[in-house]
């Protein structure tokens, strides 16, 4: 049979309530359960003045920009090859000029011309974040050893990746809204802009396929 102190000495120490109901030996391990991790203010992420922010909010839009312009350019270029009626199989080899070049200049241009910004855009952000990683270099371990050089660049580069990430977060690119055009203007009109024409750009890409494949499907049938 449990008696009523049995009972309260089996109860779990953090379900007691008030100011002394967790013994000391429990205390750290309720202290830690209870942490709650820092808030990563979105300044914190961007340089000063407004010039880092106008250039962060172009190179979003740059890199928005990739889906209207692929799924577009796919529709318009197997509407250009339905209507030659010649063999829609194209590939590009990203590593050689020459097939970059013949790409460009081919009826899938804007798709070529869409991935090569896509990977651009990357380093470039990459680029402009590298300075708010040398900014934090007092926050990491100094390295050392024969190849601190290179660890230290590299914890660096790894930092600068994460400030990536975070600059193309929606609160950060708010945060730049409101240092380059705290009202209304055209830059705060562009991301809804872009979110039009990306999804214009996928639904032309679906309606031509369907189309071309409907419209073979007839051509054999009847033949």
């Amino acid at each position: 049979m449990t008696t009523a102190d049995d009972s309260s000495r089996d109860e779990s120490p953090t379900r007691r309530f008030g100011p002394d109901a967790v013994p000391p030996e429990y205390r750290s391990v309720a202290a830690t359960a209870t942490l709650v991790p820092g808030r990563i203010e979105p300044d914190v992420c961007l340089g000063p003045g407004r010039s880092d922010s106008r250039r962060l909010l172009i190179a979003w839009f740059v890199k928005k920009s990739f889906y209207w312009m692929f799924f577009g350019g796919a529709a318009f270029a197997s509407l250009i090859h339905f209507v030659e009626r010649v063999e829609n199989d194209f590939r590009v080899n990203y590593r050689s000029p020459e097939s970059v070049e013949h790409g460009l200049l081919s009826a899938w241009a804007f798709v070529v011309l869409a991935v090569l910004i896509r990977i651009a855009i990357a380093w470039i952000a990459l680029a402009m974040a590298y300075p708010l990683a040398r900014a934090r270099d007092a926050d990491l371990e100094p390295r050392s050893g024969w190849n601190r050089h290179y660890a230290t660049f590299s914890d660096r580069y790894k930092v600068a990746k994460a400030f990536r990430a975070l600059r193309w977060t929606h609160h950060v690119r708010q945060a730049a809204l409101d240092r380059v055009a705290p009202g209304p203007s055209r830059w705060r009109r562009m991301d809804p802009a872009l979110d039009v024409a990306n999804v214009l750009g996928v639904i032309s890409f679906i309606a031509a396929g369907l189309a071309f494949t409907t419209i073979s499907v007839t051509d054999l049938l009847i033949s």
